[in-house]
């Protein structure tokens, strides 16, 4: 752990239980990912991942409205064998 200068109490808390939260999601990660023969570190996870991306397109409709529209790009063989392991379904 790092040193880490917080206000009061309750931030002080709330910073411990999203430390724990996250090592705990990332524990599960790699668990369920080295049951699948997948035994990458957590930066190599990271970096295969990276690799899909989201593109943010914007436009203005007839009456002034921003229009977002926010699709994904296509996961390479690596990622959807990430994906795979952890039984990720692609929702529409």
């Amino acid at each position: 752990m790092r040193l880490i200068f917080i206000i009061n109490d309750e931030v002080t808390r709330l910073h411990l239980h999203l430390g724990v939260f996250s090592y705990l999601l990332v524990h599960t990660i790699r668990h369920q990912l080295k049951q699948k023969e997948i035994k990458s570190d957590w930066h190599e996870i990271l970096r295969i991942t990276n690799t899909q991306k989201i593109i943010t397109t914007t436009g203005q409709n007839k009456d002034n409205e921003m229009i977002y529209v926010r699709p994904c790009s296509e996961p390479n063989d690596s990622v959807r064998r990430i994906y795979k392991a952890l039984n990720y379904k692609k929702h529409p």
